[in-house]
């Protein structure tokens, strides 16, 4: 019984004896081998995916991998817009490298950020800054009559003609945006052609001005463009060949700059007098300062109230991606004629925009009442 106690006990050491052995000759695999390169980059690509904007290092400490193995090697990680598969957020490329790596790269970019007060450029390159797209027309900037743009170096007016069959065109830039069959109207009367015509140009230079920006124009008229204005001039989402008024005959484009925000109240637009038009400069903020169209947030006449002090017309705008205001201001001498007050002449049943100009489409009635008697 004790030679074979003996026994048992003496081949349980052996084996414990071999186990320590065997364990002891295999490398025990420690955090510093997953870390296992010497140097480590961070390479923000921004607009250009062939010239970094910023570089960020981490060297490891002496003496920091694996007993036996030193720590070799570079790697290097892509954050931004024009990395080669795409774009990365800064949070995806830091998740490739090792924990204390991607703690001591994140602290690196935030100190650059607040050092160069970059926070908003490099921030929206890295993909940190991104918020939620806000529904909204795009701005169409070649319709800078009322804020010119020193950009643009072609400008041309709206061309309007008619064939022999009494369809009047209007071409924009050379390319036709707008058609209407006179026949509709009536049989072919070249008076009625021309009536139509007349008012044609009115009702345009009304709502886009007398000239447009033809280089800005073509520049955006290609594909994948944002907004194409060979198929919508005006960047409503309404394709050029059902983008007109919703009257009856006559019909007209329905192109528009700006439009009015959602929810303001009918009491807060008032009709501009006949002293100004929409497409006078300073009517509205720089379409290039809005990745929207701006949007009117109220607009108020206000008359002279004592026959000396001038007339007053006040807009505020809104850019509905950015929440930036801005303000608008024309004036007019007080012997000047200021137009009804907005009580009572408003038309609730138009859309908003075509309130703000109905004081203007008088020529346009009187042509048609002339020449249609």
């Amino acid at each position: 019984m004790t030679e074979s106690m003996t026994l048992r006990l003496s081949m349980i050491v052996l084996a414990l004896l071999i186990g320590s052995i065997f364990f002891a000759g295999k490398p025990q695999v420690s955090s510093a081998q997953n870390e296992g390169f010497q140097s480590y980059q961070l390479l923000v690509f921004c607009e250009n995916s062939s010239l970094a904007a910023a570089t960020f290092w981490y060297e490891m400490p002496p003496g920091g991998g694996t007993v036996g193995r030193p720590l070799m090697g570079l790697k290097t990680v892509c954050a931004g817009k024009k990395c080669g598969g795409g774009p990365v957020t800064l949070a995806a490329a830091l998740a490739q490298l090792p924990p204390r790596v991607s703690t001591a790269m994140q602290s690196k970019v935030d100190a650059y950020q607040e050092k160069e007060g970059k926070q908003g450029a490099l921030g929206a390159c890295l993909g940190e800054d991104k918020k939620p797209e806000v529904p909204c027309e795009k701005s169409a900037p070649w319709f800078d009559g009322a804020s010119p743009s020193p950009r643009c170096k072609e400008r041309q007016s709206p061309q309007i003609r008619n064939d022999k069959q009494g369809i009047v065109f209007m071409s924009i830039c050379g390319r036709d945006v707008f058609r209407y069959n006179t026949l509709l109207m009536g049989p072919m009367d070249p008076l009625l052609i021309e009536a139509y015509k007349a008012a044609l140009r009115e009702h345009v230079q009304n709502q886009i001005g007398t000239t447009v920006c033809c280089d800005r124009l073509r520049e955006a008229a290609r594909a994948g463009s944002s907004c194409d204005p060979r198929l919508d001039l005006d960047c409503d989402g309404e394709p050029n060949s059902s983008d007109f008024s919703d009257s009856d005959d006559p019909r007209f484009p329905d192109f528009s700059t700006f439009t009015v925000a959602p929810g303001t109240p009918v009491g807060n637009i008032n009709p501009h007098p006949p002293w100004f038009r929409p497409t006078d400069k300073g009517f509205m903020p720089d379409p290039d300062l809005c990745e929207c169209k701006w949007q009117v947030m109220s607009a108020i006449r206000t008359c002279s109230p004592d026959g000396r002090r001038p007339h007053v017309y006040q807009m505020r705008w809104q850019c509905p991606t950015t929440r930036n205001e801005k303000f608008t201001r024309k004036e007019a001498p007080a012997t000047s004629p200021c137009g009804p007050d907005a009580s009572g002449h408003l038309d609730r049943s138009q859309p908003m925009e075509n309130v703000l100009w109905q004081d203007n489409l008088s020529l346009t009635d009187s042509l048609w009442t002339t020449l249609l008697r």
